[in-house]
């Protein structure tokens, strides 16, 4: 049983990440800029305004934005989750 006295893992075989509000802080801080870069970025690939050629070059800005760190961050939470006995 876990804290919340229920085995979801035994019942699922899924793990759930704790998201508290330190997660949200940091998370929210990064989404909102990485999202609307995304948006651009993609518009941009669609409509020939940018190169595929180019793609590695957006891959790179989004890490310089904060995309290594968010997704780490995910995973780190993913790796907390709730403890089961």
């Amino acid at each position: 049983m876990n804290r919340l006295g229920v085995d979801l893992y035994a019942e699922t075989g899924l793990r759930i990440p704790v998201y508290d509000s330190e997660f949200a802080d940091k998370r929210g801080k990064a989404v909102v800029s990485l999202q609307t870069h995304i948006e651009s970025q993609v518009a941009r690939f669609i409509m020939g305004q940018r190169a595929l050629s180019e793609y590695g070059a957006f891959k790179e800005e989004l890490g310089k934005m904060g995309a290594d760190q968010l997704l780490e961050l995910y995973r780190q939470r993913a790796k907390l989750g709730i403890q089961w006995s």
